[in-house]
């Protein structure tokens, strides 16, 4: 395994900080792509009566969830070329995704319909964002880790998931497969752990 998405993902992850309070740029740069045939996240969003109506916020897992849903290598490279392209990244476009955890096509949001959100889940998840790409493990805030945890739609082997993919070497994931692998070697992680 040659984990060469590590780069290109840190990459992202550094200039997507930069779009909290530009979150209509980022939802308007997937609909060009979506446009343009590349198979991005779903982009409509559900009020209570069940209409359909734009996604009109977006938090940074969510957006690389985009990279990160269950499709074939060529069709994730796609969408990383268009970003590379977009904010001219230097990295390299991956050929491989080993150890990269994916999200379901329905399930990609780290957030609930617009009638489920809370206003500050989205506020929230930018904030654990930052502190996943510029923290470490150590005095990571645990208590900001818990609040998103509990938004709907999130959940720890998800969560955690997203922290890998913006900062793969400081957050492993505690997704099924990593609690597999690692249950293997005789540590024991619960389906259902709390984020302490």
């Amino acid at each position: 395994m040659s984990f060469s998405w590590i780069p290109i993902f840190s990459e992202i992850a550094h200039r997507l900080l930069d779009y909290e309070n530009r979150q209509g740029e980022l939802l308007a740069m997937l609909q060009e792509w979506h446009s343009r045939g590349l198979k991005t996240i779903p982009l409509s969003d559900h009020d209570a009566e069940g209409n359909d109506l734009p996604l009109a916020e977006i938090d940074p897992f969510t957006f690389m969830g985009n990279f990160c849903r269950l499709n074939r290598a060529p069709e994730r490279m796609k969408l990383l070329e268009a970003i590379r392209s977009a904010w001219d990244l230097k990295s390299a476009i991956p050929t491989e995704f080993d150890g990269v955890p994916t999200v379901h096509f329905q399930n990609a949001w780290f957030f609930g319909w617009s009638n489920e959100r809370k206003p500050d889940d989205v506020p929230k998840l930018w904030k654990l964002a930052r502190a996943v790409v510029s923290g470490t493990r150590e005095g990571f805030p645990v208590g900001l880790l818990q609040a998103c945890v509990e938004i709907h739609n999130c959940r720890i082997g998800k969560l955690t998931s997203g922290m890998f993919w913006l900062n793969p070497k400081e957050f492993p994931p505690a997704d099924s497969q990593t609690r597999e692998f690692m249950e293997k070697r005789e540590v024991y992680l619960r389906s259902n752990a709390s984020a302490e």
